[in-house]
């Protein structure tokens, strides 16, 4: 098993039908860490606001989220697809009840192994596209549409397409986006202004790992495709790990049984 200080993981999209849940599995099942934060986007409540709940598959994962919970510092980070659980959700109390080793917050500020400090937040702050509903809307419709139009590509070479094609539609999103503001000059002035090293952040899905003017930019990637985790190692140094095993054969992952866990999973918004 190898052995990081800290791992960040953003928009793993639990309940969505293009999580990568056994990729999921197998890297947490091959690494151990201190903490391990989950970067936003982790539950897709887009999803499971339309009557589905998690499959077996995912409700591996979170059992497995929840064991690594009772030895591993873990905080939960909630994005635009998990807003229900922001501090003025009405499930925001039942979730910290419910999932009580778990840290749930907007943002946090994480030091590493050397002192410097980072801001961790999900990214949709810094996002105007997010904040005029009828362009989510749109863009939200547009994504789906592409994602199950790559689903349906003949099976030969429906891999290599569908990745090819999801990095065009995430391409186009960061296009939009910076139509409305860009978000890298946004967190750079926010990371001035509360005299910290950088920010580890997702949202966008494109995962990077860069210096501006000595500022760490990070971007923890996604599970839906091209697999992405952030890695601090004991050092202090940060890294990009692609986790792209396709396998789909189940994995040996001990199961830690939850007896809310269902339920919570089906919860939703009204």
């Amino acid at each position: 098993m190898a052995r990081c200080r800290s791992i960040f993981l953003s928009d793993m999209h639990l309940g969505s039908p293009w999580c990568r849940a056994q990729n999921l599995l197998d890297f947490l099942s091959s690494h151990d860490c201190s903490e391990l934060y989950l970067v936003g986007d982790t539950l897709d409540n887009w999803h499971l606001e339309r009557g589905r709940v998690l499959p077996e598959k995912h409700l591996q994962v979170w059992e497995y989220l929840m064991r690594m919970a009772r030895h591993t510092k873990m905080v939960y980070i909630t994005g635009n697809h998990d807003r229900f659980l922001h501090k003025d959700s009405q499930y925001y109390f039942l979730f910290k009840n419910t999932f009580s080793h778990m840290e749930l917050c907007q943002k946090t500020v994480h030091t590493a192994a050397d002192g410097r400090r980072y801001l961790v937040t999900h990214g949709d702050v810094f996002d105007s596209t997010i904040k005029i509903p009828m362009v989510e809307k749109v863009t939200t419709f547009l994504y789906e549409s592409l994602r199950s139009m790559g689903s349906r590509l003949p099976k030969a070479g429906r891999i290599c397409r569908a990745e090819k094609l999801y990095l065009r539609i995430i391409r186009l999103q960061e296009m939009v986006t910076r139509i409305f503001g860009d978000p890298e000059k946004k967190m750079l002035k926010e990371i001035r202004s509360e005299g910290l090293d950088g920010i580890i952040c997702g949202h966008t899905h494109l995962a990077k790992c860069k210096y501006i003017n000595s500022l760490l930019i990070a971007n923890c990637g996604h599970w839906l495709g091209t697999c992405h985790a952030l890695v601090e190692k004991e050092d202090g140094v940060f890294s990009l790990l692609p986790w792209n095993d396709t396998r789909t054969d189940e994995a040996k992952v001990p199961k830690y049984q939850i007896a809310p866990l269902e339920a919570t999973a089906r919860l939703r918004t009204r």
